[in-house]
């Protein structure tokens, strides 16, 4: 620990902005003396000989200062103990082949944000107890060849927002223990065969945001346990056969953003415990009948923003361990009946932003594992009554943004475990009084922006329902009341609030107030409150709608009773 004051009787709290203005261009003789330091920050120079006699320093920290080359003359010679040097944010354009010598301790090296164009050979030669080195965002185009070769200690191995083209020579010796190589944001156009051999036990792989369009067989050749392969952000057009044999170990796939239109049936060959991929954002039209076949073990797949119409019967039958599926904002205008059939265990599937246009029968039948469903912003005018059969553990199902104009609520009595249903902006005009009040007893239900009857006043209303004992059941339902805030996609507040006695005359003012009462904050609540749409609101707009409609009849009859008098 360094103390520094600028009198023996200085308050302690002008140390640390004493040691932030350290210059060792001034200071720097009379700072080798402090052979106990530890730490040391913000120097704004370095010399030839300037840490001598530092021989207990763990932790170095240059970071954003004006260094513009490290001395190749031992300029770190003296701190054999330091095992963390940060250099990042700084001017430095080279690093000569003497740059870090006498550093054999040290395990963090960190020169990113530099200028660094030219490393030389034999740059991180003594560093044999290196264990991880960051040179991302700079301004290197190629690495000398055997850069590595001393450094078998290295582990983990940041290069990403460079300018390198190539990656096909030999860097690492077959010695080398490198678990995490991080190349993305670079100009890498292609990828050679067995380019990464030398790399047994590397397990990330990040080829990132380069401009990659083919990836030859056998590229990834070598690479035995390679778990995690992000290749998203290219230009690949079309996957070739055999293209990741060897990677036996591989769980996670990234191929999104890209250009992909297809693939070979045995592209994803050997992939035995591939689990997790995602192929959004790319140029499918259509899923066939073989396109999983290769990856059965599959849990997680996304789909999503591709330009998919059509998926063929058969698609997923392979993928029996499916947990998530992924299919939003496509072009899918119908879905195969049991298309969903040998998915025994999917969870979640999302097919917002489709041209949906009418939920069959036997579409999601016999899922009894799926949890949540998402049918948002698609174009359903009509849900078949076996549609949703079997799906006893469904919990939410969000149909918001269709052209629903009636809902069946008993479409959902398999469906024990749900808790939360969306029906939002849709042209819903009229429910079942009955049906509605039995569903709303145990789930939410969210029917904002949906054209039903309006009332002026819902205390009004409340009074012309009835007794006080029928508005207390009527604001008892399961005590729940759902706001949606329409700036805060897919957040949604519930309040089960405790009404334990509530008349006619205060029926709204109780609710209102007991809504604002488990609010953190009155303003929120305020704001929140008038986007509500209670089960007592929406009651009462149904009871008034009858209402208004036997009134209505009353007058009719009337009317004819006259003109037959007549």
């Amino acid at each position: 620990m360094l103390i520094f004051t600028l009198s023996p009787y200085s308050p302690p709290v002008q140390c640390a902005a004493v040691i932030a203005t350290l210059d060792l261009i001034r200071e720097g003789p009379q700072i080798c003396v402090l052979s106990t330091l530890k730490k040391l920050n913000n120097i704004s120079v370095l010399r030839n000989g300037l840490f001598q006699g530092l021989k207990n320093l763990k932790a170095l920290y240059l970071v954003s200062n004006n260094i513009s080359d490290l001395p190749d003359d031992n300029a770190f010679q003296d701190l054999t103990s330091l095992q963390e040097l940060r250099l990042a944010e700084n001017h430095i354009i080279k690093l000569s082949s003497k740059a870090f010598d006498g550093l054999s301790n040290l395990k963090v090296l960190n020169v990113m944000n530099n200028y660094i164009e030219d490393i030389e050979m034999g740059a991180f030669s003594s560093l044999k107890r290196l264990k991880t080195l960051w040179l991302a965002y700079n301004q290197i185009e190629s690495l000398p060849n055997k850069l590595f070769w001393e450094t078998n200690s290295l582990d983990s191995l940041y290069l990403s927002q460079n300018k390198i083209k190539s990656i096909c020579l030999p860097i690492f010796n077959s010695e080398n223990r490198l678990r995490t190589l991080v190349l993305e944001r670079n100009e890498i156009q292609k990828i050679d065969v067995k380019c990464f051999q030398d790399l047994k036990h590397l397990k990330q792989l990040s080829l990132s945001d380069n401009r990659i369009s083919v990836v030859k067989p056998n590229s990834f050749f070598g690479l035995m346990q390679l778990e995690n392969l992000d290749l998203s952000g290219n230009k690949l057009r079309h996957l070739n056969a055999q293209v990741f044999t060897g990677l036996n170990t591989l769980s996670i796939l990234f191929l999104y953003n890209n250009n992909l239109e297809g693939w070979n049936e045995h592209s994803f060959m050997g992939l035995d415990n591939l689990n997790h991929v995602r192929l959004e954002n790319n140029k499918l039209k259509a899923l066939s009948s073989n396109m999983f076949e290769k990856i059965p073990h599959i849990t997680d797949l996304v789909l999503s923003k591709n330009n998919i119409k059509s998926i063929e019967n058969g698609t997923f039958s392979s993928l029996n361990r499916l947990e998530n599926l992924d299919l939003s904002n496509n072009l899918i205008g119908a879905l195969p009946k049991g298309i969903f059939t040998f998915c025994k265990s999917l969870e979640y599937i999302n097919l917002n932003g489709n041209k949906l246009q009418k939920v069959p029968n036997k579409v999601f039948s016999n899922l009894t594992k799926l949890h949540s469903l998402y049918l948002e912003d698609n174009e359903i005018k009509s849900i078949d009554a076996g549609a949703l059969r079997g799906l006893s553990r469904l919990a939410g199902i969000t149909l918001s943004g269709n052209k629903l104009t009636q809902i069946d609520f008993k479409i959902f009595s398999d469906s024990t475990e749900l808790t939360f249903l969306s029906l939002r902006n849709n042209q819903i005009s009229n429910l079942s009084i009955t049906d509605f009040q039995q569903l709303a007893e145990r789930i939410t239900v969210n029917l904002t922006g949906n054209p039903l009857p309006s009332t002026e006043d819902t205390d009004k209303a409340s009074l012309e329902a009835g007794s006080a004992d029928e508005a207390y059941e009527e604001a008892k339902i399961a005590g729940t009341f759902v706001a949606i805030c329409n700036t805060c996609h897919r957040y949604y507040w519930r309040f089960c609030l405790e009404i334990t006695s509530i008349t006619v005359n205060n029926a709204s003012n109780t609710i209102s107030a007991e809504f604002k009462r488990v609010t953190p904050r009155l303003n929120q609540a305020q704001a929140l409150y008038g986007e509500v749409l209670t089960t007592v609101e929406v009651l009462n707009r149904l009871r008034e709608a009858e209402r208004s409609k036997e009134k209505c009849d009353d007058k009719k009859t009337l009317q004819k009773t006259k003109q037959t008098k007549i």
